[in-house]
């Protein structure tokens, strides 16, 4: 069957009109029906369920669906319709099939031109023999514009209704020709004391609500006369038979082709009553006031003199005595006000009728307040106005309250217009009898859906005897309203926590129900968890800084005092090459223990956003070249090729943490060479010149490793976290690439990876560097030779040493002496001070943490001692939670312990000024070029491997065996091992 033969398929006879005529009525069929705004359409039904679209008429492509889909017999409903759709539609189809008589339904169909609301009826065509249903022919109607309508005009149907049935005053809608109520809302039984039901379908006059027939008929004349009223005020009779004024307001409007009159009323007796005692009372007090002179003032307008009473002068904040004249009146009334106030003054003077008026006083000149003021106008005995005498009296307060009425008035228009919480009413068993807010964005059910429907059904279990305790405690105490918490079921089964007061108003006969106030409080609780959960946070974090900063002082001071006594050691000539070797060990591992605190305690200062960068010139191919030389050997002992490219585009000179991108370098080429076991690995360097005059570098480390699994990928950057790789070589920490990602993002860049098992790596990093002057010398990149001692011209140099640690002061006295500083000690920094006023120095080396005195107050007293205003003070800590860059107030540096000495004599140089001679060559005289004899047998195989695997550890240990047979040879090993020489080390063993 087709959409153009509409008596295809039909089970009855066949059509006798000849073939021509038939083609030419299926071709006018076919015209009609592309036409129709419905959508027409056949289907062909096959076994298992499975329905092909045969036609459709040219309705299908107004809703930009593919016309020709549909007819070429080949397409499934579940090819041509989105999922949702397609399986709503196949079981009514398989359900108009299995009927086999038509079926009409509701649907909605996503289409690229929006989401379409359709109406369908489908009707099966069975076989010949009327056993099978064969084909369904289907005709859909496109109700979205219908629905939408019927949807706003039920939304504006139910705005209005709560509008006109929440709105305090009186409205009633009545018959222009009968003068029948139709309609009336809360207010009207309020004013009227008659309920809805007794008014609906009587007259005014059969209720008597008039006080007389001319009240009536006064408004009923003027309704006639301008189909409307403004404020009419006319006295009516409540059901109680009590008098009442009332205001009316009304107009004529046309309902649905009857004329009806609106009529909005305000009962005003109480106001008039308020009214008419006010001004009693204000005659009563403004005649107490003239008598008692409170606030009165006069003034002759012939000679511009007056009086003032006692407490006009406090008014204006003035000490009693001559009144002001006019112009200084003038100058203490607010500047906005002063031509109003002469305004009306000079009206009273020239028409003698008694005047008012509301002014402020000049904040500039005395208190801002707010007065009103009362002028009459005084006479001669002939009745000629010589003066002016009046009152004012402060009306600030009134003023005050008027603008914060005014203000609640408008927050609560505000709040009912913009409302987010759900107003409700139950009965006594929980049924909802209305519904009123945003009850489908809170629980996705609309208002119809919830009218009768009882909220215990969908409450948590756990919360169902709370509810329905609160609820037999709000019925058995109507005085009380009360509030509880629980959670209900959102329509889709998500679960939503309400804060609800409950009020019982069952025995209001307007409401009979217990009126509910909620709110979804959902996101509230989340956020309170999330608050008591980050509060935890930040008191476990602060227990974790505080343990940290401990750790730092305590594992750091003595650190300091083993690293400054090795390295006081190593600079002794008289020392042995076995001493050397021993104190290299100690150095070594030292500094590596120091390193592995140093790594933690930078994972702590990055996470309390501590960590810094210190930048300063940096030579990038040199640091780049030092880098590869430091692998390189590492590399060759482990048959790797290591190779460099791009290094001759690299800026030589910028600004940058020259420690911080060899940490990165080093951390990404030491990963590479650790688990690359054949291969190569490859650096590879682009640079471009920003805007800004920064420069981008990006650098690639890639490997041909075993490579990282995908889901590994994601925890790689993480803490502590290592992959499976790592996992086996059992090394490590699990810091490097987190710390190394850090250090580039400070410095604007990032650090990402992509990896595949049994392929390698690729580390990318991006670096944002600032360039460097043009200006700088090649000096001020290249590092400065080991200090000999205090250069022969240089004047002498005193240097006081505070620290509590007798350690630490006694490392820093042999170091300073050794150069030929004169030095001074003090074990606190109230004795600090004392030994700086005896005897001044040129600078002090101040350690932070002490007892008796710390380190800032005393650096304090020693500013106030100092007479010269030139002594330098470098501040010392163990604590790892400052950076060597932060300022320190009063101090000219800070410096974290333990330090090498090379830094802490280059500071000294910086601040004091003072010159030295340097050992330029630096030559070690334990490196020889040729070895001092053959490897032991013995020692070949396992040397090689370890040198092949680059372990240190390893290399170490046979090194220490091997002293015993060959101390010159394992001494020259050792020293290779130091300098991490894996060069010079495989050239050493002989050949495989």
């Amino acid at each position: 069957m087709s959409a153009a033969d509409p008596d295809s398929g039909s089970a009855a006879g066949s059509d006798p009109t000849p073939m021509p005529g038939r083609a030419a009525a299926a071709a006018r069929w076919r015209e009609i029906l592309d036409h129709t705004s419905d959508v027409i359409f056949a289907v062909r039904v096959e076994p298992g369920n499975r329905f092909v679209y045969e036609d459709v008429n040219a309705a299908v492509e107004r809703l930009g669906l593919p016309a020709a889909a549909f007819r070429d017999g080949t397409h499934t409903v579940a090819e041509l319709l989105p999922k949702a759709a397609a399986e709503q539609t196949i079981a009514q189809y398989a359900a108009c099939v299995a009927a086999r008589a038509p079926v009409e339904f509701e649907q909605q169909i996503p289409t690229p031109v929006g989401v379409r609301e359709f109406c369908t009826k489908i009707v099966p065509v069975l076989d010949a023999q009327q056993q099978q249903v064969v084909r369904l022919v289907g005709f859909g109607q496109d109700v979205t514009e219908r629905k939408r309508t019927e949807q706003a005009l039920r939304e504006s149907q139910e705005r209005f209704s709560r509008i006109f049935h929440l709105v305090p005053a009186s409205i009633s809608l009545a018959r222009m020709d009968s003068g029948m109520l139709v309609e009336v809302n809360q207010g009207f039984e309020r004013v009227s004391g008659y309920s809805r039901a007794e008014v609906i379908g009587r007259t005014a006059d059969e209720l008597n609500l008039w006080w007389n027939n001319a009240e009536r008929d006064r408004l009923v004349e003027a309704m006639r006369a301008r189909g409307e009223v403004q404020n009419m005020e006319l006295w009516a009779r409540r059901r109680d038979g009590r008098r009442m004024l009332l205001s009316i307001s009304a107009r004529a409007v046309d309902v649905a082709g009857v004329a009806m009159r609106l009529s909005i009323v305000y009962d005003i007796t109480a106001r008039k009553q308020t009214e008419l005692a006010l001004r009693e009372s204000e005659a009563r007090m403004e005649a107490a006031q003239s008598q008692a002179q409170i606030g009165s003032w006069t003034l002759d307008l012939e000679s511009g003199t007056g009086f003032w009473s006692r407490q006009m002068f406090g008014l204006f904040d003035l000490e009693p005595g001559e009144p002001p004249t006019l112009s200084e009146v003038e100058a203490m009334i607010h500047p906005d006000d002063v031509a109003p106030m002469r305004a009306a003054m000079r009206a009273v003077a020239e028409t003698g009728v008694p005047g008012n008026f509301e002014h402020r006083t000049n904040p500039d000149r005395c208190r801002l307040r707010h007065l009103e003021a009362h002028i009459l106008a005084a006479r001669d005995a002939g009745g000629v106005i010589t003066g002016l005498s009046g009152t004012l009296q402060d009306i600030t307060h009134r003023k005050q309250v008027e603008e914060a009425l005014r203000e609640s008035e408008r927050r609560l228009q505000r709040l009912l217009q913009n409302s987010n919480d759900l107003f409700m009413v139950i009965d006594a068993q929980g049924r909802f009898l209305s519904v009123h807010g945003p009850v489908e964005a809170v629980l996705g059910y609309t208002p119809a859906e919830m009218l009768g429907r009882s909220g215990f059904d969908d409450i948590h279990p756990d919360d169902m005897e709370v509810a329905t305790s609160t609820l037999r405690q709000t019925l058995s105490n109507p005085a009380v309203a009360y509030r509880n918490e629980y959670r209900t079921r959102h329509k889709d089964g998500h679960w939503v926590t309400m804060e609800t007061v409950g009020t019982n108003w069952l025995h209001d006969p307007g409401i009979r129900g217990v009126v509910l106030n909620s709110r979804d409080i959902t996101e509230r609780k989340r956020l309170t968890e999330l608050q008591t959960a980050k509060a935890q946070a930040e008191i476990a974090n602060r227990a974790k800084s505080v343990f940290l900063a401990n750790m730092s002082h305590e594992i750091r001071t003595p650190m300091n005092a083993i690293l400054g006594f090795t390295q006081l050691l190593l600079r002794d000539a008289n020392v042995t090459p076995d001493q050397r070797e021993r104190l290299k060990t100690i150095d070594r591992n030292g500094e590596y223990l120091l390193a592995l605190l140093n790594d933690v305690l930078e994972i702590s200062k990055i996470e309390a956003q501590r960590a810094t960068l210190k930048v300063g010139p940096c030579d990038l191919r040199a640091l780049l070249r030092d880098l590869h030389a430091m692998f390189a050997a590492r590399t060759t002992a482990k048959g790797v090729a290591l190779g460099f490219e791009g290094l001759s585009d690299l800026p030589s000179r910028v600004i940058a943490d020259e420690a911080r991108i060899r940490q990165i370098f080093v951390n990404l080429l030491g990963n590479a060479v650790k688990f690359t076991d054949a291969g190569k690995i490859t650096v590879r360097i682009q640079t471009s010149r920003q805007e800004d005059g920064h420069w981008l570098v990006r650098a690639e480390v890639q490997d041909t490793g075993p490579g990282i699994a995908s889901e590994e990928l994601g925890r790689l950057f993480r803490q502590f976290e290592q992959a499976d790789a790592g996992r086996r070589v059992g090394s490590g920490t699990g810091l490097g690439l987190a710390i190394s990602r850090e250090f580039a993002r400070m410095m604007g860049g990032d650090i990402t990876v992509q990896s595949e098992l049994g392929r390698g790596s690729r580390f990318l990093v991006t670096l944002q560097l600032r360039a460097a002057p043009e200006a700088m010398t090649e000096s001020e990149l290249r590092p400065r030779a080991r200090v000999l001692r205090l250069a022969v011209d240089q004047p002498a140099c005193r240097v006081l040493v505070v620290d509590d640690q007798e350690d630490g002061r006694r490392m820093l006295v042999e170091l300073l002496q050794g150069v030929g500083f004169d030095v001074t000690t003090a074990a606190n920094g109230l004795e600090a001070a004392a030994r700086f006023e005896q005897r001044p120095c040129h600078g002090v080396i101040m350690d932070l943490r002490m007892p008796v005195m710390g380190g800032s107050e005393a650096t304090t007293r020693i500013r106030a001692l100092d007479s010269t205003g030139q002594v330098k003070v470098i501040g010392l800590s163990a604590s790892v939670l400052r950076e060597g860059d932060e300022p320190l107030p009063g101090f000219d540096a800070f410096m974290g312990k333990p330090f090498r000495d090379e830094e802490l004599l280059e500071r000294l140089r910086q601040l004091l000024g003072v010159r030295y001679d340097y050992d330029a060559a630096r030559k070690d005289d334990m490196r020889v070029r040729r070895p001092a004899g053959p490897v032991p047998p013995a020692f070949v195989g396992p040397l090689r491997r370890a040198v092949e695997a680059a372990d240190l550890d390893a290399v170490l240990a046979l090194v220490a065996e091997m002293s015993a047979e060959a101390p010159a040879l394992a001494a020259q090993l050792r020293e290779m091992a130091d300098r991490f020489a894996w060069d010079e080390l495989a050239q050493v063993l002989p050949a495989p």
